[in-house]
């Protein structure tokens, strides 16, 4: 697979993994933090006007929300893999720029230095 001369599949795969980046650390915040409340904070928030059952279904409502930003977790990741993988391509590609063309070293130097 070769980039044109503007590389604009390197930068859409650079763009991609940034933003999975950003969505895989904030859902592990997210995660890491309804975890840490659960354990230190929340127990300290019962109200007894709330029933046990209904604590205990919040709760697990929580649980469940937080088991589902876990799968998309390890979505994000495989996707990562895959948008690496597709980078790589370009990276190993032989280019034509200006009627020459780059060799793989020097396309991966291209591809590498708009990180």
């Amino acid at each position: 697979m070769a980039d044109d001369p503007q590389f604009s599949l390197s930068k859409t795969y650079f763009w991609a993994l940034q933003a999975y980046k950003l969505f895989e650390e904030t859902l592990l915040e997210t995660i890491d933090r309804w975890k840490n409340f659960k354990d230190e904070s929340l127990p300290r928030l019962r109200d007894p006007r709330v029933t046990l059952d209904d604590w205990r279904t919040s709760i697990q409502d929580v649980d469940d929300a937080i088991k589902e930003l876990e799968v998309k977790v390890t979505r994000i990741g495989k996707r990562q893999e895959e948008v690496k993988d597709l980078r790589a391509g370009v990276s190993t590609a032989f280019f034509i720029h200006g009627g020459s063309m780059l060799t793989s070293a020097k396309a991966r130097i291209c591809v590498y230095s708009i990180r």
